[in-house]
């Protein structure tokens, strides 16, 4: 959920940016975070776990 492009202030449909005339995503609301945080916060989740890992 937090991958999501909408997050971006983008619309979305089926899970892609719509693009206006000029081939750019339609900005509909203002971004909750930039794209930079957007790209890190997805590499983080996307990490894999450690395999040994005790809490």
């Amino acid at each position: 959920m937090l991958l999501n492009k909408a997050y971006l202030g983008y619309q979305m449909f089926r899970g892609e940016p719509v693009l206006d005339g000029n081939g750019h995503p339609r900005r509909i609301a203002p971004e909750m975070w930039g794209y930079a945080d957007h790209v890190a916060l997805e590499a983080k989740l996307s990490a894999k776990p450690r395999e040994n890992w005790n809490p």
